[in-house]
């Protein structure tokens, strides 16, 4: 013998059962909204932190490679002063003559200007009397003795 049976639900029972389903599940869902919030802040923090170290990085590239191609120029340089070619290049040739080192500066003649210079002036001369006893500054041959 088969027996039917209809089962039937009380719209009062689902309901008690559902509110006591939402009141379990409630601080789980308020505990998973602040736990989410804080990994948020975190999240946030972190992509702030992650922006400055990229640019420090990007800073600190830049003066790797500055300094890097510095350090080239010196090692050319420095190459370039110790090749045995340079060395004789950079001494100067005198051309058979003694180096004029210590020369002073006040000699006559060392003129310190490159380019054209005007001729210095006339000088008056100073001796007022030639060699016959007649002053040359005077017009007619004025003779005090």
């Amino acid at each position: 013998m088969h027996f039917k049976f209809l089962l039937v639900l009380n719209p009062n029972i689902i309901f008690i059962s559902a509110q006591a389903e939402v009141a379990a599940a409630y601080p789980k869902i308020r505990d998973a909204d602040a736990q989410n919030s804080l990994l948020r802040a975190e999240n946030g923090s972190m992509q702030e932190k992650l922006s400055v170290l990229s640019g420090e990085i990007m800073l600190k590239e830049a003066t790797y490679h500055e300094l890097k191609k510095e350090k080239e120029a010196l090692k050319q340089l420095s190459l370039m002063h110790l090749s045995p070619a340079f060395a004789d290049s950079s001494q100067p040739n005198h051309y058979g003559y003694p180096p004029v080192n210590n020369m002073a500066m006040d000699q006559p003649g060392f003129n310190q200007f490159v380019g054209a210079v005007a001729p210095p002036p006339m000088m008056q001369n100073q001796n007022t009397e030639n060699e016959f006893g007649f002053d040359v500054n005077f017009g007619d041959n004025y003779n005090p003795m």
